[in-house]
């Protein structure tokens, strides 16, 4: 599968880069086709991971770190999913301007 953009929650399941930002959260000036300049979200789930060596890491475009996390027995709940944000006071996502760097396994649900 690959993220999913327009989903809510958004679905993402496919790392990207700073130079290989995908066309759904890129500002028009980056050729994108999103039309909210900000994503909002109250609550940013991990799920689906196999534990072993597990880790996410969500960094805005300079490359400093958003979310993060590493598999931890005690973090997860049952069905295997860790809450990285959960809030609410809203996490926002500056079009074309975030990158999910390393996932390992799993997907992140972002609800906006």
């Amino acid at each position: 599968m690959a993220n999913l953009f327009t989903n809510n929650p958004m679905v993402l399941d496919t790392v990207w880069t700073a130079s290989t930002i995908p066309a759904g959260i890129q500002t028009p000036a980056q050729g994108g086709t999103r039309s909210n300049p900000i994503l909002e979200s109250s609550r940013v789930v991990w799920t689906g991971f196999e534990p072993a060596g597990a880790t996410v890491l969500i960094t805005d475009i300079n490359g400093n770190p958003i979310l993060q996390s590493d598999y931890d027995p005690g973090d997860v709940t049952t069905g295997r999913e860790i809450v990285l944000w959960n809030s609410p006071v809203t996490l926002k996502f500056k079009q074309g301007g975030w990158i999910l760097q390393t996932l390992t396994s799993g997907k992140i649900l972002i609800y906006h």
